[in-house]
């Protein structure tokens, strides 16, 4: 494991350790983190989420957390896709409602194609969505 993995999997971890201030201290580390190409990286990130996004509050997870999320759901990498969609439950409180639905319609259309694609013969159609 290279050591941009083991920032990103004990990132909320610290960012907790280093309690109110903790975010104005690691902004610019986490913006690093989520530069790196690694698909460990990308999935300890998403997978964290909503922790990161409690102990950073409204305004910052909007501004870093929202743009990346949205990323992370374009992802060709179906891990990366699911750890997003497992954060979501705790990532989602702490949105504003206009984010919180922009978000919801991204996760509602990749759970349909998901299920389009699935090996259970169901197809979505474009005209439901």
């Amino acid at each position: 494991y290279d050591i941009s993995y083991q920032c990103a999997f004990t990132f909320p971890a610290v960012l907790r350790a280093l309690g109110n201030d903790g975010w104005s201290q690691l902004c610019d580390c986490y913006t690093e983190l989520i530069t790196i190409p690694s698909m460990y990286v990308k999935q300890s990130l998403a997978a964290s989420l909503g922790e990161v996004a409690s102990l950073i509050g409204t305004d910052a997870t909007e501004e870093y957390l929202v743009p990346f999320a949205e990323n992370l759901l374009e992802s060709d990498t179906a891990e990366i896709v699911t750890s997003v969609m497992q954060a979501v439950h705790s990532f989602f409180p702490v949105l504003t409602e206009p984010n919180r639905r922009r978000l919801s319609g991204v996760t509602f259309l990749i759970c349909c194609e998901s299920i389009g694609h699935s090996s259970f013969g169901v197809t979505t159609s474009s005209q439901y969505l």
